[in-house]
């Protein structure tokens, strides 16, 4: 784990980045990952970083409608709200004996803009209904807990996600973290 926060998680420090984002799940091929994990170890997780002292928690829940980088969300008292996001940079982070499955770290940008830029389609690049649990832990980065729902088939995918949105002197925090899902994990295995 030190290795790790060695080599990939000091660009943190070093770049002044909007938005980081780690994914686990499992790198597919070059430039494809998958982000789902199981639900059994989605419940675990949740659970233990619900219960983190001084962290709080929000459930969200939106529609979101995906066109060209544009997300447009739509929440259960049907307000809207239309995000961009720009690809800075994006790396994966091959599994290893101390992180039991890969992760992908994006280093982007995310700004709300106004709703007349989302453009009125007949067919979208993808429709989605997202539960998030968002525990925010410590007011450090937050760890997203998303359900994501196929309205189609009716079938439920379960990611996980630290989001870290500022600078802050994270690096021990967050290898504290990293350390308790390996350990949760491990214990699920």
């Amino acid at each position: 784990m030190e290795e790790f926060i060695g080599n990939y998680l000091n660009r943190l420090n070093t770049k002044n980045y909007n938005q980081i984002e780690l994914t686990f799940g499992n790198k597919l091929f070059e430039n494809t990952f998958d982000v789902k994990i199981s639900k059994d170890l989605f419940s675990k997780l949740k659970k233990y970083f619900i219960q983190i002292d001084d962290s709080t928690v929000q459930q969200l829940e939106n529609k979101i409608y995906y066109v060209s980088n544009k997300e447009l969300h739509i929440n259960n008292s049907y307000q809207q709200r239309v995000y961009k996001t720009h690809l800075y940079d994006y790396l994966f982070v091959d599994k290893n004996p101390t992180m039991p499955f890969d992760m992908k770290i994006t280093f982007s940008e995310r700004k709300m803009i106004s709703i007349e830029n989302f453009p009125t389609c007949m067919n979208y690049e993808s429709i989605l209904f997202k539960k998030i649990t968002s525990v925010n832990v410590k007011n450090k980065f937050y760890v997203n807990f998303n359900e994501i729902i196929n309205e189609k088939n009716e079938t439920t995918l379960y990611s996980l996600t630290i989001l870290i949105k500022r600078k802050t002197s994270l690096l021990s925090t967050l290898q504290m973290m990293l350390n308790q899902i390996c350990s949760i994990i491990k214990l699920n295995s």
